[in-house]
């Protein structure tokens, strides 16, 4: 399989970080720009949701890999969820590069914890909050928690990740959960600026994906969609042709296309992320 338009989500290196592609004049453009858009966001927040500032937000189904994407990203350990649900409430990523390490957590314009020693830690502190909003409980809050990360290994970039997707709801969850999701999908991506970033399962029918399903809902034409492919790994055999299709952009075509992402398992999470990325790196030269 060609290696095009494919990403690892094992984990970031600091040295060859994929997104260390953007080059040094286009952080020089776009960085002054996010940080208006982040001033302008932080003015409004408590003021008014509507207004339509461009954002890149992240959606997909529950356990579809979506922490792993955003891992790859920003080579930050993200909560992980287990039986339990992950993302509790939206989580607004900004990521700056810088020449020192800096990180913070926000929720509602207080200040939950400032420097925070080391990105290890940071998953922790996100659990916390996410807990405390929902009374420890697997439900959804709509308060936005607000991490700022600056490292020399980042790109400037911004990213909203949604809770995930609920198909079939638990023990622990009811329908207020399956509600709030849906409304907070159509608060962020249905404004025009949105970028939407929608994470589909690889080895499942694109055409029962959740994510492909809301995206199409606010972007008929696919004009602000880009489909990440995780989980190439679990395809099965036989089906690698139909999944080649959707990569080529043939079956529900986007106007940029897909990536495909080969997600951690559980020995990768458990292990250092330098060793999780030189794992998947040797996966896509079989």
């Amino acid at each position: 399989m060609s290696t095009r338009n494919r990403i690892s989500t094992s984990s970031a290196s600091k040295i060859e970080h994929p997104s260390l592609a953007l080059t040094e004049s286009y952080d020089e453009e776009i960085a002054p720009l996010l940080t208006t858009i982040d001033q302008i966001r932080n003015r409004i927040a408590d003021i008014d949701t509507t207004i339509d500032l461009p954002a890149i937000v992240v959606i997909g189904e529950q356990s579809s890999g979506k922490s792993s994407v955003l891992e790859a990203l920003s080579s930050i350990p993200l909560p992980r969820g287990g039986q339990h649900m992950t993302t509790k409430c939206p989580l607004e990523l900004r990521m700056r590069r810088s020449t020192t390490w800096h990180a913070s957590l926000e929720c509602s314009g207080r200040l939950i914890r400032d420097n925070i020693p080391n990105a290890q830690d940071i998953g922790q502190y996100i659990n916390n909050e996410q807990n405390r909003l929902t009374n420890h409980r697997d439900q959804i809050s709509k308060q936005v928690l607000l991490l700022n990360v600056q490292a020399p290994w980042l790109p400037n970039l911004t990213l909203i990740d949604l809770p995930g997707i609920i198909q079939v709801t638990s023990k622990q969850q009811d329908s207020t959960s399956v509600n709030m999701i849906e409304e907070l999908i159509q608060e962020y991506l249905d404004k025009p600026s949105t970028i939407i970033l929608a994470i589909i399962q690889a080895c499942n029918d694109i055409e029962t994906s959740a994510a492909i399903k809301y995206a199409k809902m606010f972007d008929p034409d696919g004009e602000r969609t880009i489909g990440v492919l995780t989980k190439i790994d679990l395809v099965d055999r036989g089906a690698e042709q139909k999944l080649l299709e959707v990569f080529d952009n043939k079956r529900i075509p986007l106007k940029h296309g897909y990536l495909m992402v080969k997600c951690r398992t559980q020995e990768d999470i458990d292990n250092n992320i330098e060793l999780s990325m030189d794992k998947s790196k040797n996966y896509y030269l079989i």
